[in-house]
């Protein structure tokens, strides 16, 4: 399961907020309790989207909005006819 882009990300992680600090003009007063937290949320939807329990929940919000982009593109159709993609009226 881990392998070496997993490494690549985490380094990748490591040099951008290393960067960030390099670059910062006040390097005692950097937000690292700001940074820590926002890898740990990045962390935690990892967790939470590549768990197979809620594949079931994001694929009915998939469905939710193919569905009200489905209703739009007719209803688009309706509105304006051929201007938006409809058939041309003789």
């Amino acid at each position: 399961m881990f392998s070496l882009l997993n490494l690549q990300s985490l380094l990748g992680l490591v040099v951008i907020v290393a960067a960030c600090w390099g670059l910062s003009e006040n390097k005692r007063a950097f937000p690292w309790r700001l940074a820590l937290g926002a890898i740990l949320v990045q962390a935690a939807l990892v967790l939470v989207l590549f768990n197979p329990a809620s594949r079931g929940v994001l694929e009915a919000i998939n469905g939710a909005v193919d569905g009200l982009a489905q209703a739009t593109a007719v209803g688009t159709n309706f509105v304006f006819g051929y201007l938006a993609g409809g058939a041309f009226a003789q």
